[in-house]
């Protein structure tokens, strides 16, 4: 099946996650903290200088970088419980799995909210200085 984004305008790129669904007001995306920071990044991005630009693509992804450790060291504890049979693994099996579940999308979505900032900003500064994108 091909895929049902279609590219933006301004980049030719499909649109982030924060552009595939809509909330009822006005247009913006469902609340989360990924869409409020990239909601935040695209009315902010063209107004930053190149250091600005710098210190969010080094920043955004070195914060990638340590979220997405610490989150694979709790799941890599996780699944060493569960598969050792250890009843601290119930924590993660219980009444709360969905929570848990829903935890672990929303850190995601923000990792890569960040991962993306990253990548744009540093789009963004290379052009700044008249290099390719």
């Amino acid at each position: 099946m091909a895929d049902p984004r279609t590219p933006t305008p301004a980049t030719g790129n499909p649109p982030t996650l924060h552009a595939l669904t809509t909330s009822p007001v006005a247009g913006l995306p469902v609340f989360s903290t990924a869409t409020a920071i990239l909601e935040l990044w695209d009315k902010a991005c063209t107004r930053l200088s190149p250091a600005e630009l710098e210190w969010f693509a080094d920043g955004a992804a070195r914060q990638v970088c340590n979220e997405s450790r610490a989150l694979a060291a709790v799941l890599e504890r996780a699944g060493s419980l569960a598969s050792n049979g250890d009843s601290g693994a119930d924590l993660f099996l219980e009444d709360g799995c969905s929570e848990l579940f829903f935890s672990l999308h929303n850190q995601l979505t923000t990792i890569n909210g960040l991962a993306e900032i990253a990548v744009e900003a540093g789009q963004r500064m290379r052009q700044l200085k008249g290099g390719a994108v």
